[in-house]
């Protein structure tokens, strides 16, 4: 499902699903669910089923994830310089063991001048505000947020030594 810079929606109680990929490297899974410059908010998930590929959410304000279940994802949910998101009560399990940390949530900022902060694409927002409570998965991955923009509580964070990440 890709929603190019489409504003103020939700996406409830659906079953997506997209074929698992087999790629020995980061670059060949599918997007199950994208979101590119969306300025706009609202914008929900709630209550889906999701399964297979990757989730890529990039530059969205007053985005929030609640009470999905994400089975067997290929690659991250990330969110990418997306302030004021709400991660609550979701559950991530399984995911390949292509992509480290594949099944799990990772957050992301560019610094400014950033090849990803210049066009085409133009990732200029922060994390800020980010809250990120209740749920399960097995890797919680960070690059280059700082603390101070994102809460992280009551979550249940498996990683197994192998895939833990380092920035």
């Amino acid at each position: 499902m890709s929603f190019g810079d489409a504003s103020n929606f939700t996406v409830s109680g659906n079953r997506v699903s997209s074929i698992n990929q087999t790629a020995t490297q980061c670059g060949r899974h599918v997007d199950i669910v994208e979101l590119d410059n969306h300025a706009d908010g609202p914008v929900t998930l709630s209550g889906n089923t999701l399964t297979g590929g990757q989730l890529i959410l990039r530059n969205a304000t007053g985005f929030t994830i609640e009470n999905n279940l994400f089975l067997d994802v290929d690659g991250w949910a990330q969110l990418v310089a997306d302030p004021g998101a709400k991660i609550i009560n979701n559950t991530w399990w399984g995911g390949n063991t292509v992509n480290t940390g594949g099944g799990s949530l990772l957050i992301r900022d560019y610094a400014p001048g950033s090849s990803f902060t210049k066009p085409p694409f133009n990732y200029t927002n922060q994390m800020n505000g980010t809250d990120i409570e209740n749920n399960i998965m097995h890797v919680l991955g960070n690059t280059a947020v700082p603390a101070s923009q994102y809460t992280e509580d009551n979550n249940l964070i498996y990683t197994p030594p192998a895939k833990q990440l380092r920035d």
